[in-house]
């Protein structure tokens, strides 16, 4: 059999056991293939990710990353993503710290559709230096890129 592992992170704050939200990290033969591969996301951790289903914001170490076998014959629903890096700089005058939140979105996804997306949740992420919300609007989102297309 032809047999992968998806290697994804599970929504700490939206818990629906009906439809739980997972955000997929990649693919690989084993945990330990993707954990040695030198793309995204190894030596980047803990990665903010801002959940596609609840627009919540949670953070996430090396320790949270799960696996499932997948059987690559079956006709599984795993349509391919884009994460998204978008980097959101605090409007404090004093502090100015730049955050990094990964999103994943389809594979059409664009920079434009991304912060339309994004902005119209009303989402606010604490800065990581001095803790005061960063709102993510359309033009606080300007800095975002593909950082990698995960394909089954």
């Amino acid at each position: 059999m032809d047999e992968q592992v998806e290697v994804f992170l599970e929504c700490e704050i939206d818990r629906n056991p009906q439809a739980p939200a997972f955000f997929v990290v990649g693919y690989a033969t084993s945990r330990q293939e993707f954990e040695n591969q030198p793309q995204w996301p190894t030596g980047k951790w803990p990665l903010t990710v801002l959940c596609n289903a609840c627009f919540r914001p949670s953070k996430y170490s090396l320790q949270h990353i799960r696996t499932r076998e997948l059987d690559t014959k079956a006709q599984h629903q795993h349509p391919p993503k884009r994460i998204w890096c978008i980097e959101v700089q605090c409007v404090q005058e004093s502090c100015g710290t730049l955050t990094k939140i990964y999103f994943q979105a389809g594979i059409g996804s664009t920079k434009s559709t991304i912060q339309l997306e994004i902005s119209g949740r009303q989402v606010r992420i604490p800065c990581q230096t001095c803790r005061q919300d960063i709102e993510l609007t359309f033009q606080s989102c300007e800095n975002a890129g593909v950082v990698v297309e995960v394909r089954a």
